[in-house]
């Protein structure tokens, strides 16, 4: 008798963010969802939206409790964990979590073709992972797939900042000070061509988001990186 395992296809394991995720909107809202379950008191969504898709951004960022390399490795690293199914509620807050089960990351999939991510969870250096999904497309197995981990110090990470015209992200400061935890994620070649009616979607899906309630815990800001003036705080919906 021979014992043989279960692959699964990379083609598979791309289609779960395809699938999961009908608009880029919806994969933005789970990524929020994922700083709310990450403790966060404050999350940033900035889009920098240029000529061609392809030159366009998105970044996620806020200031909860980042990630450890071994949570990179054991949890974002793995796809469906039952993280949030043995551990309801977050550690710090005791919040119960509200993002869907392991398949957060697969929202960066769906927003475009590269992504980016530094963490720093109360250490000196942080952590800068990235990914570029288009390997999905070559690669037969998901095992065959790898994503690059490195240590980031503070100082690169507010160099990073600058290169991507975040400095006028209240941020940026802390990060210089050496106080920011967090994680900031970053996806660019993007899938998706924004307008301005997808702004304004994005928009009125994140004020569908956030409880009048949760206002004063948890504070969510949707910036354009074109026109710092547009938008800003996202407003609950009121009934």
């Amino acid at each position: 008798i021979m014992e043989v395992s279960f692959a699964i296809s990379a083609r598979t394991a791309k289609l779960i963010g395809m699938e999961n995720f009908a608009n880029a909107e919806g994969a933005i809202v789970e990524l929020v969802k994922n700083a709310y379950d990450a403790d966060a008191e404050i999350c940033y969504v900035v889009v920098d939206i240029r000529k061609s898709s392809s030159e366009s951004r998105i970044f996620i960022i806020d200031n909860g409790s980042g990630m450890s390399e071994d949570t990179i490795i054991k949890h974002w690293m793995t796809i469906g964990t039952d993280d949030k199914l043995v551990n309801a509620k977050t550690v710090g807050k005791q919040r119960v979590k509200s993002g869907a089960k392991g398949i957060g990351r697969f929202a960066l999939n769906r927003l475009g073709h590269k992504a980016e991510m530094i963490t720093f969870n109360n250490t000196d250096d942080g952590h800068f992972w990235t990914v570029d999904w288009r390997i999905f497309e070559e690669a037969k197995v998901l095992s065959d797939i790898k994503a690059t981990l490195n240590d980031i110090s503070r100082q690169d990470a507010a160099i990073w900042f600058e290169k991507y015209g975040l400095k006028s992200i209240p941020v940026y400061e802390k990060l210089k000070a050496g106080d920011f935890h967090g994680t900031v994620l970053c996806v660019s070649d993007l899938n998706d061509t924004w307008a301005t009616e997808n702004l304004e979607n994005l928009q009125k899906n994140l004020e569908n988001l956030i409880p009048e309630h949760m206002q004063s815990t948890f504070s969510l800001y949707l910036y354009n990186l074109k026109d710092l003036t547009w938008c800003g705080k996202i407003a609950p919906v009121e009934y």
